[in-house]
């Protein structure tokens, strides 16, 4: 599955958005608050203007549509990294795709010098929570949250 990952550029910003908008949908209903926002916020916070923007990964399948995305902000030497997207279509899921994309995320980080992966995960969400314990992550802290009003957030962390 590795040959269809590889590294987004801005000229994707609008695959990648249209991409998590159908995620979102699909977990939260057509036409949700989030849904909508999608697509500037993933060129805001995915595909922003200057020196410092995240590393982007997707897959594709053999008709050149995006399945899955990770994405990583820029390491800092001797800290974690932030993994702060990584999602795939229910319809590749069990594949490895996830696997290989936070592989891709965890070779990048360590290139650049962090000592591991953090992220934060909706504690409602018990799908992700299980893919990160199995890929090594471990639970660090519960906070709650502004990703959606009152939701209780998860933080995990693999260090290296």
């Amino acid at each position: 599955m590795e040959r269809g990952i590889r590294r987004a550029t801005v000229a994707d910003a609008e695959a990648v958005s249209a991409f998590f908008t159908s995620v979102y949908e699909v977990q939260h209903g057509p036409g949700s608050p989030l849904a909508l926002e999608m697509l500037a916020r993933t060129v805001d916070v995915l595909f922003p203007e200057g020196p410092n923007a995240p590393f982007v990964w997707v897959y594709e399948n053999d008709e050149c549509v995006i399945h899955g995305a990770a994405a990583i902000r820029e390491p800092q030497p001797e800290r974690h990294a932030e993994l702060i997207a990584i999602q795939v279509y229910d319809t590749v899921q069990g594949k490895g795709i996830a696997s290989t994309l936070l592989t891709r995320a965890r070779e990048c980080a360590a290139k650049s010098g962090a000592t591991g992966l953090f992220t934060t995960v909706e504690a409602e969400d018990h799908r992700a929570r299980g893919f990160l314990r199995r890929e090594g992550f471990e639970h660090f802290s519960d906070a709650d949250g502004a990703m959606a009003a009152g939701a209780s957030l998860v933080t995990y962390v693999r260090s290296w």
